[in-house]
């Protein structure tokens, strides 16, 4: 008797998450972005198209032209970290309110970007600005773990990725950061990528991606 019952609660999630997709959709068409995000968009002149933060391409900006351009928006500099290779910048009045850059040893050109110290900052916002994710990603790290949305057009950490470790379930989950890779981030030791399955809580997303490593 109760057979008939099951099958409409198992599709459920799905219609939510489906319902979900087509509110940042409509959204995404009326051209609310969050003023937080107002600095990134596509690079100008780039083939095939690449995002830029206030006018920074990590892999191709040089790394005084990045503190140059930081600082320009309103930032100050604050502390260099030599050993992990960062810079990082802050303002009290932007949003976001800090800013890191990253490079590597002995190298002039930026190679990462943090935004980060965001205000009211959710993952409805960055998904109706860019659309829905590629895919999750998981890094391990000495530094603590991460999870990631990836907006790379190949799915890993080539390009934007929002940092939400977290959870996704909702668009009114807060966003931590969102960061910027150059081309030449590989698939490191330790990287895990899964399929985006929609705004769905953990448990269901586990039942879609048991492997995933929050699903253990």
């Amino acid at each position: 008797m109760l057979r008939p019952l099951v099958r409409p609660l198992l599709l459920l999630p799905a219609l939510l998450s489906l319902l979900i997709m087509l509110a940042l959709w409509h959204g995404q068409q009326q051209g609310t972005d969050h003023a937080a995000l107002a600095g990134l968009g596509p690079c100008a002149g780039q083939h095939p198209a690449a995002l830029c933060w206030q006018g920074i391409l990590p892999g191709t900006t040089t790394l005084a032209e990045a503190r140059q351009r930081v600082l320009a928006a309103g930032y100050q500099a604050g502390i260099v970290n030599t050993t992990l290779h960062l810079e990082y910048f802050y303002a009290d009045g932007l949003n976001p309110g800090c800013v890191k850059i990253g490079y590597r040893n002995g190298g002039s050109i930026a190679t990462s970007l943090r935004l980060h110290c965001f205000t009211a900052l959710t993952t409805g916002d960055v998904l109706r600005h860019l659309g829905p994710p590629q895919s999750v990603i998981y890094q391990y790290s000495t530094y603590g773990d991460t999870v990631y949305l990836t907006f790379a057009p190949d799915g890993w950490l080539n390009g934007l990725a929002m940092v939400v470790n977290t959870g996704w379930e909702s668009v009114y989950s807060g966003v931590f950061a969102v960061d910027i890779f150059d081309g030449q981030q590989r698939r490191s030791r330790g990287t895990i990528r899964a399929a985006w399955q929609g705004l769905v809580p953990l448990w269901r997303y586990c039942q879609l991606q048991p492997v995933f490593p929050r699903c253990a």
